[in-house]
């Protein structure tokens, strides 16, 4: 900045010899008082570091040194780290999607211009201050200063609000970051309980077509209380996927007038396996994020029977101790009786009445060497 003078910068020369653009020039004057006149000018570029050592500025005419005032920036710029709910947003126009109840985490470190080169709060002259500020309303609500630029969990509520953070080295502008948002109402919070239609978990494959009976269900809840509401849980618009569906594994999809999703499996891809499994998942693509639940179903290529052999005896109740008494089956694969060692181990469940209200009995299960099951309670 020059003062009293017309004078312009011709030149601007390093110590290495090397010549230093001058970004921008501007004579300043007023025709109405001629002692009013001066200029401005911008060595270098604001957006690039130059290097340190020795310049030679030179004008084209005669200045004072008393009429010349040279104004310095540090190279250093501010990178400040977000993250909400614990993910980092990327841009800080992403704040405008944020909601009340939503925690913000905000850091900051100085880098030398233009490069990934940390600089250490050590090597900043003393007096240096640091400060991270959130303000709801134009009045601070959570403050941090100190060398480590750090502020952690605080808790949006929904108000204009404004995150800043600043580093001042005495005599310079100090680097800033500032961003202003409203957070939106409270996020409603939306999960998924998967499960069955009823008991059965597996499905033949040349049955699969008609079946009516083996079902998947999820089950939507909002702020943990269940959704009821038909319509509201067709509005989130939920999405199922069966693993494997570019291979023949599909079904239908319906919301029932109680809310919950029905997942009803009508085709099945083909294996030479015996049985395989496949993962249903059902996703809510809600505004918070992808809300995800899976439950997975079993299909038997080969054709399985359970069969009962006839009941023989019966018992009291206050016989139960040393009850012999029981109920015997036996399974088929393609018509052909499995001996133990295709049985042994792979019972799923054994249910005493369909309700389950004897589920508290204990029972007794053998296999025999021809495959018969036997289970005595």
């Amino acid at each position: 900045l020059s003062q009293k003078t017309d004078a312009v910068i011709s030149q601007v020369t390093h110590s290495s010899g090397s010549s230093v653009p001058i970004g921008r020039s501007a004579s300043l004057s007023r025709q109405e008082q001629s002692d009013l006149t001066g200029g401005a000018f911008l060595i270098g570029n604001s957006q690039q570091v130059i290097e340190e050592g020795t310049y030679n500025i030179c004008f084209d005419k005669p200045v004072s040194t008393q009429d010349v005032v040279v104004m310095m920036e540090p190279a250093l710029e501010m990178r400040v780290k977000i993250t909400v709910n614990g993910k980092e947003i990327t841009d800080k126009s992403e704040l405008q999607n944020t909601h009340e109840g939503d925690k913000v985490s905000i850091s900051a470190k100085i880098y030398e211009m233009g490069t990934d080169n940390e600089i250490s709060s050590d090597l900043l002259p003393p007096g240096t201050t640091y400060t991270i500020a959130i303000s709801e309303d134009g009045k601070v609500v959570k403050k941090s200063d100190g060398k480590v630029m750090e502020l952690k969990d605080y808790e949006l509520k929904k108000k204009p609000t404004k995150i800043e953070a600043a580093v001042t080295i005495t005599g310079f502008n100090p680097i800033t970051y500032t961003a202003e948002f409203t957070p939106a109402d409270r996020a409603i919070v939306y999960s998924i309980e998967p499960g069955f239609g009823g008991d059965k978990q597996s499905i033949k494959y040349d049955g699969i077509a008609s079946n009516q009976d083996m079902t998947l269900t999820f089950t939507v809840s909002a702020d943990g209380v269940k959704m009821t509401d038909k319509a509201a849980v067709e509005a989130l618009n939920p999405k199922i996927e069966f693993s494997d569906s570019s291979k023949g594994n599909s079904g239908t999809m319906v919301v029932r007038n109680d809310g919950v999703i029905e997942v009803t499996p009508k085709s099945a891809a083909k294996s030479a396996e015996e049985f395989y499994d496949v993962e249903v998942t059902c996703t809510l693509p809600v505004k918070t994020g992808d809300v995800v639940a899976k439950q997975t179903y079993r299909v038997f290529i080969a054709n399985y029977n359970v069969l009962t052999l006839p009941v023989n005896g019966s018992v009291r109740k206050n016989e139960f101790y040393g009850n012999a008494a029981g109920v015997s089956f036996y399974v088929t694969k393609d018509g052909k009786k499995l001996d133990k060692s295709m049985v042994e181990g792979k019972i799923r469940a054994i249910n005493l009445n369909k309700d389950g209200v004897y589920k508290h009995l204990k029972t007794n299960v053998t296999v025999e060497n021809d495959g018969t099951i036997t289970i005595v309670p």
